[in-house]
């Protein structure tokens, strides 16, 4: 025993004993070559256990695809039916759960399918995803199309409604389009009237102008030739009736130079007031119209699409993962059996008591 207690434990052991123990602690690299060397038969047939499996594998697994269908919310004009986040909730709390619930139910045995709806990043279009094997395409296309219809027979009526109310209010813009265009053909029957009528008055003026002037002429002959009394009677009675034409004249004048310019203006102002009205409402007509052609009902945009390539591990992946994996289940079983091996050689070494 070491009675100094300075001096270092290690000064105490002997150099040759450390060196022994120095030995026996380190582990070689060719040491550990040789043992995989001794087991390689043991190594070589689990990784050709593990390529077995691995191959196996690859061969047997499904390959995945994706199932994508494009939904385009039904829509007027510019405004959504639904708001995105709204029809959203519904597929993801509603729809798609009930569709699921109901092929698990009908189908037992089916393979599960499990659907997803989203929306694209600053899009207004919903997006329903699912993934499985290919023997199941017709499954993934059956179910996206069953919450499709969902999606439609809820939103169908509201559109229905609104276009019914949209087509209404067509029919009423065409029955006033309608009204105006037989005022303006009134408007424009009463304008011929007015040129006929004027034209009568301009005649009937020639005539009385005529007519003034064989009165004029008949009185300067009873000036001359009636005497008497009845020359006083007879001038009277030409007065009177050459009053009465000039009167007429007059008024027939007024009527053409005042009269019908007024009526033929207020005319012509009634009759551009109709016309700025008729193309009023065929603008709001043609508005109308094109609000109806553009209504949008809940649809997918394409038929559900499968895409090009399959999805996950490939086989040569799983091959040579599993092979990697045996060689190294390989490794581990070599020292087991190497560890096993010294353990056997230590018992015999023992003497038997």
């Amino acid at each position: 025993m070491n009675k100094d207690p300075e001096l270092p434990l290690n000064k105490t052991v002997p150099a040759v004993y450390q060196a022994y123990a120095a030995s026996e602690d380190e582990i070689s690299l060719v040491d550990l070559w040789l043992v995989l060397l001794r087991h390689r038969r043991l190594i070589a047939v689990i990784v050709a256990i593990a390529l077995l499996f691995g191959g196996a594998a690859a061969v047997l697994k499904n390959d995945a695809y994706s199932y994508t269908t494009t939904i385009q919310i039904a829509r007027v004009g510019d405004q959504l039916l639904e708001q995105p986040d709204t029809l959203l909730a519904k597929l993801n709390e509603s729809y798609i759960p009930y569709v699921l619930q109901q092929r698990r139910q009908q189908e037992p045995n089916a393979a599960q399918i499990q659907v997803s709806a989203e929306i694209p990043k600053n899009s207004t279009l919903i997006m329903l995803r699912s993934e499985g094997a290919e023997s199941d395409a017709d499954a993934h296309f059956k179910v996206h199309s069953q919450i499709l219809d969902y999606l439609s027979r809820d939103h169908a009526p509201e559109i229905d409604v609104v276009k019914l109310n949209m087509e209404n209010d067509l029919n009423r813009l065409g029955n006033q389009v309608d009204k105006l265009k037989d005022q303006a053909t009134l408007l424009l029957a009463q304008d011929k009237r007015m040129n006929e009528q004027e034209f009568l008055l301009k005649d009937e003026l020639k005539d009385l102008k005529r007519l003034i002037d064989s009165s004029e002429s008949n009185r300067n002959k009873a000036i001359r030739e009636v005497q008497g009394e009845a020359k006083a009677m007879t001038l009277m009675l030409i007065d009177t009736e050459t009053r009465k034409y000039m009167e007429r004249e007059g008024d027939i004048k007024e009527r053409l130079l005042i009269g019908l310019p007024e009526e033929r203006d207020r005319l012509k102002n009634d009759l551009a007031d109709n016309l700025r009205g008729q193309a009023e409402l065929q603008e709001r007509l043609r508005e109308s119209q094109a609000k109806i052609v553009n209504i949008r009902y809940t649809r997918p945009i394409t038929p559900t699409l499968r895409s090009d390539n399959a999805h996950g591990v490939g086989g040569g992946v799983i091959v040579a993962l599993a092979g990697i994996l045996g060689l190294m289940m390989g490794v581990f079983a070599a020292f087991i059996a190497e560890f096993r091996s010294k353990v056997r050689e230590r018992l015999d070494e023992q003497p038997r008591g």
